[in-house]
């Protein structure tokens, strides 16, 4: 099991991850930083990951253009703030040494996953009805 220093350690430098991340998407949209690496899983394939087009809905989400984030990534763009909720929940239990239990929290967790996985396999179907699962400039 991970000691609670740790992962207190782990959270911090995801912050000053995400923070770097979100000044460097302040300045520059993810099409024109030649340090923003382009999916290898697309490269590869030519299908689109579930997380394809999340740097672009980070970037459009950061300059508060919240209806093009959703067009780049909707799965991202709607699970932002839940997933937001559990990372700031489980820093909670960290700093207070608690226990918050939250109803549902397992099939809260089945459920991301789930549709994470169907939103994978919708996206690459070749049918018109499901482009707009697809990133616009791909």
């Amino acid at each position: 099991m991970v000691s609670r220093r740790t992962e207190l350690a782990a959270f911090g430098i995801l912050a000053v991850i995400t923070v770097i991340a979100a000044v460097i998407l302040l300045h520059r949209h993810p099409a024109d930083n030649p340090y923003l690496p382009k999916c290898p899983f697309h490269l590869l394939t030519g299908l689109h990951c579930p997380g394809c087009g999340a740097t672009r809905a980070a970037f459009y989400l950061i300059h508060g253009q919240a209806a093009t984030a959703f067009r780049y990534q909707p799965l991202f763009t709607v699970l932002l703030p839940v997933l937001f909720f559990l990372i700031c929940r489980r820093l909670y239990e960290l700093v207070f040494e608690t226990t918050v239990k939250l109803p549902l929290e397992l099939p809260l967790y089945r459920l991301i996953a789930v549709a994470v996985c169907v939103f994978f396999v919708l996206r690459n179907i070749p049918l018109e009805c499901f482009a707009w699962l697809r990133p616009p400039d791909f």
